[in-house]
């Protein structure tokens, strides 16, 4: 990642967007993306439009059950 922009939108919800500049194999490659879906905590969709393309991203984030009962146990 070698920046971000927020274009418009607070915090993060439906509707915030972003210009998102990254280096992938050694090229800089920026796309606007923005927030169609938020189920907090666990779930998120983003969308993107790059050369034509449109792109959607679905997040679903779940609890590491393994790590929690170890850290219960205090190891």
């Amino acid at each position: 990642m070698i920046r971000i922009e927020r274009l418009a939108g607070e915090g993060y919800a439906v509707g915030t967007k972003w210009r998102e500049t990254r280096k992938m194999m050694g090229k800089e490659a920026t796309e606007d993306m923005w927030v169609t879906e938020v189920e907090a905590p666990s779930r998120t969709v983003v969308k993107a439009n790059s050369h034509g393309m449109n792109y959607t991203s679905g997040f679903t984030l779940k609890p590491d059950i393994a790590t929690k009962a170890e850290r219960l146990a205090g190891k």
